[in-house]
């Protein structure tokens, strides 16, 4: 059996060679389009333009600055549903693609100008939110190796759904206002990128899985009056309609799953090693404040049959709370397989073989690939090539991450006509790292510290 002649690597180091250590980013998004109302549903087109500046530094020094442009279209169709007096669902479906432009700088520990630079590009682009100009910098080191250009394209697909669950107090009557809602996200993607000097290929398979529910309750008066005047043919009719909130609590959680498995190819088509990340995010927050809010809003409408316009809006406010982050934790394993590193020619064209199968067909077969438990087993059964190839050669690294974020948004909707923008920032530290030891006298391989 050609499996069973999976061997030990000879003295190879199983360390990874470049965990991230710090790594930041800024992503400037601008959706222009049309949304046609259809009823119960909405549909619609979007121009999608995407840059992503992010500046990472591993753990031997060693910092790239990646710019990324994302140019394409979308469409989508949204459909929302009030169930009874309390709940309501909506759902969305998008669907489009985009051709993408990739150019990469990696400066070693020893080029401090470089790095330098780098970090002054990314400083300026995170101010200003626009594409660097690097031609003259890449110009520069294109024959040191330090540049990687690229050119390709991408399709996506999300579906996502959302619940409310609420309803509002009696006029005039203190009550408690709960409520609570929550959701789900699905996404995929598929992207190829063509090296632009040795034709090489990056093809990735990307999904993500998020979830979030939140509750609250809060103690609240609505008072609403309508006044009424019809003199001389004139009809008026003002509304006057004041909140008043008091304690509250609320409470958030959230989960967020996601994977991409990426294949680099020779020109031939041939793959060369597959890269598996696997990353779980969860959050849970709580927090409760006490005080007084008054929100008070007016409306006046001229004719029995006119228009109505607010006339004015306020809200005093004087509160004082507490928030708490109760579970905060983002872990990240990186999981790298290198078929050079497989000496058996014949076993090395059967793995080949099995991931362009498993990537190429039904999207269920990449379960096979995304699940590698077998790299932890004993002995992997001799009908899991995969699970032997990890196993005995793949390398792998688990980090925690401090996340921050932040972001802002702008723009315009007017009638069926939008223009939506989007800046975020997100930066992340290791707090922990550890990689997948050498197989042990027992046939297993264990997680340890770095």
């Amino acid at each position: 059996n050609a499996v069973c002649s999976i061997n030990d690597p000879d003295e190879k180091s199983m360390v990874p060679d470049d965990v991230p250590e710090n790594r930041t980013s800024t992503t400037s998004e601008s959706h222009t389009g049309v949304n046609v109302p259809l009823g119960v549903a909405d549909a619609g087109a979007d121009y999608d333009e995407t840059l992503t500046v992010s500046l990472e530094e591993n753990s031997e020094g060693e910092k790239s600055l990646t710019i990324r442009t994302q140019k394409g279209g979308s469409a989508h169709a949204s459909a929302g549903k009030n169930l009874n007096d309390v709940a309501s669902l909506q759902g969305e479906l998008k669907a489009g693609g985009a051709k993408v432009s990739q150019q990469t700088i990696t400066c070693p520990p020893a080029d401090s100008e470089c790095q330098e630079k780098i970090q002054e590009i990314y400083d300026t682009t995170q101010k200003t939110g626009t594409k660097p100009d690097v031609s003259t910098f890449i110009a520069e080191h294109k024959d040191d190796g330090y540049v990687k250009q690229a050119d390709g394209w991408t399709g996506q697909a999300s579906l996502s759904a959302e619940f409310k669950l609420g309803a509002p107090g009696a006029n005039n009557t203190l009550t408690l206002d709960a409520g609570a809602s929550g959701g789900v996200d699905l996404s995929g993607a598929a992207t190829v990128l063509t090296d632009k000097d040795t034709g090489e290929e990056r093809i990735s398979t990307s999904g993500t899985f998020t979830a979030a529910a939140e509750a609250h309750a809060q103690e609240s008066i609505n008072s609403t009056s309508t006044e009424v005047t019809d003199k001389s043919g004139h009809y008026k009719k003002e509304t006057t309609s004041t909140d008043i909130k008091g304690a509250e609590v609320h409470a958030s959680a959230s989960y967020e799953g996601a994977f991409e498995i990426t294949t680099e190819r020779d020109k031939e088509g041939n793959i060369r090693s597959v890269q598996i990340v696997t990353s779980h995010e969860t959050q849970v927050d709580a927090g409760a404040s006490v005080g007084l809010t008054v929100e008070e809003s007016k409306s006046v409408q001229n004719g029995k049959h006119g228009y109505e316009k607010d006339k004015s809006d306020k809200q005093d406010e004087l509160r004082a709370g507490v928030d708490a982050q109760l579970i905060g934790n983002t872990t990240v394993t990186t999981t790298t397989l290198d078929l050079s590193d497989i000496e058996d020619t014949n076993v090395r064209a059967q793995v080949q073989e099995q991931l362009k199968s498993n990537l190429a067909g039904d999207p269920r077969n990449m379960i096979s690939v995304l699940s590698h438990s077998g790299i932890y087993e004993t002995k992997p059964g001799d009908d899991n090539l995969m699970g032997q190839a990890l196993h005995t050669y793949g390398k792998a690294s688990r980090v925690t991450l401090d996340v921050d974020r932040s972001s802002q948004d702008g723009g315009f909707d007017a009638w069926f006509v939008h223009h939506k923008t989007k800046q975020s920032i997100e930066s992340s530290s290791v707090k922990t790292k550890q990689y997948l030891g050498e197989i042990g006298s027992d046939g297993r391989r264990q997680m340890q510290d770095f």
